[in-house]
C-alpha cells in the first residue's frame, strides 16, 4: 500500500503547464489638491501575447 501511494504521483497524468502573461498598470492621477482618479488595467492572455482571455479597465 506504501509503495503504491509514493508512485502515484508518477502514474497519475496531469494537464498541460501553458505559458501565458497577466500584464497590470496602477495608476494614481491627481487633479487638483482634492481630488484624484485611480485607474488600473489587467492584462491577461494565454500563450504569451496574442490569445486575449480577459481585459479589465476599471477607474475610481
Amino acid at each position: 500500500m506504501l509503495v503504491a501511494i509514493l508512485l502515484l504521483p508518477y502514474i497519475t497524468l496531469s494537464q498541460n503547464n501553458d505559458f501565458g502573461n497577466w500584464l497590470i498598470y496602477i495608476g494614481n492621477n491627481k487633479l487638483n489638491s482634492k481630488w484624484s482618479i485611480h485607474n488600473e488595467v489587467q492584462y491577461r492572455n494565454h500563450n504569451t501575447i496574442g490569445d486575449l482571455e480577459q481585459l479589465l479597465i476599471k477607474t475610481g
